[in-house]
């Protein structure tokens, strides 16, 4: 029995649609807004939400401020940026070890498929950035090779 010789597998050279490109980067500036742009808007408008002194007891017999429930807003609003930077964290992690399915972020609800279809399209455009000048001798080497 003869056995044949294989042929060199090329690396399927692939470019990037307009429509990919634009959604990847979409997706990291829309990141970038929410991992840095909301916490500083709650800084610059409401300051930090940590108190500089206890809260009196008072607060709870008086009628409240606009203020003082804006504030109060504004802590709801970190905490979900908190819970946000939460699944960033456990969906960059997972793809960077490539498990796969990333650790569940509990009470993320609705957020965390919304932030894995960012995160995948963030690390995609990015990873086709990474990868194309490294494969580009390969595939000229193999285009130059007899068949």
């Amino acid at each position: 029995m003869a056995t044949q010789a294989r042929k060199p597998v090329r690396p399927v050279k692939r470019r990037r649609t307009t429509g990919e490109v634009l959604t990847g980067i979409g997706a990291i500036v829309v990141l970038l807004v929410l991992l840095a742009g909301v916490p500083a808007a709650l800084i610059g408008v409401f300051g930090l939400p940590i108190p500089h002194s206890m809260p009196s007891a008072s607060l709870f017999t008086h009628h409240l401020e606009p203020g003082t429930i804006l504030r109060a807003c504004s802590v709801v609003v970190w905490l979900a940026w908190l819970q946000f930077v939460w699944c960033v964290i456990a969906e960059v992690t997972a793809a960077v070890r490539n498990t796969g399915m990333p650790s569940r972020v509990p009470l993320a609800g609705g957020i965390q498929p919304l932030v894995h279809r960012l995160v995948s399209a963030a690390l995609l455009l990015s990873a086709a950035a990474a990868l194309a000048p490294p494969l580009a001798p390969v595939a000229a080497s193999a285009a130059d090779s007899p068949a």
